[in-house]
């Protein structure tokens, strides 16, 4: 007999998957684990790392309720993975903005354009902030520049989504 685990568990690939990380950095999760609560942004240390300890499991993850939200990718033409892709959400009192597939850490919050959107709720303001090439990667499909200018990019039609 096969038995599934309930739905609610999450799947062993969920601490390294950019999607999961996009939803939970991009909406302010917290992760519920066998001992303790972790906020999204102290539980994902880097690209395959988690702040789970050796006997640690995650048990549930939670979402705040947040009034809308809005994610753009630009997909690689070969995997449809996204070479860059920006997600945005907000509630009453916060902006958060999540990248995906650009950094060489993984998924990442992006703090600036947080702090322009949540100064000021504009499509100037987003065209404003350009996120910096360092800590972009760069390989066959683009170097660090031009990713960066696709986050950019991908942050303005997220914007333009969101504000539909």
């Amino acid at each position: 007999m096969i038995r599934r685990p309930p739905r609610s568990t999450p799947k062993p690939s969920s601490a390294a998957s950019d999607v999961y990380k996009r939803q939970c950095l991009g909406l302010g999760a917290t992760i519920r684990t066998n001992k303790r609560e972790i906020s999204a942004d102290d539980f994902f240390i880097s690209l395959f790392e988690t702040a789970l300890e050796e006997d640690e499991i995650v048990v549930s993850i939670s979402f705040p309720i947040i009034s809308d939200s809005f994610y753009m990718k630009f997909p690689n033409p070969a995997s449809r993975y996204a070479m860059a892709g920006v997600f945005i959400s907000k509630n009453t009192s916060e902006v958060r903005v999540a990248v995906t597939g650009a950094s060489e850490n993984g998924v990442f919050r992006w703090t600036e354009m947080e702090s322009s959107l949540l100064n000021d709720w504009s499509k100037s303001s987003v065209e404003d902030v350009k996120l910096s090439p360092e800590g972009i990667m760069s390989d066959i499909h683009g170097n660090s520049e031009y990713r960066a200018n696709l986050a950019n990019i991908m942050a303005i039609r997220a914007f333009e989504g969101i504000n539909e």
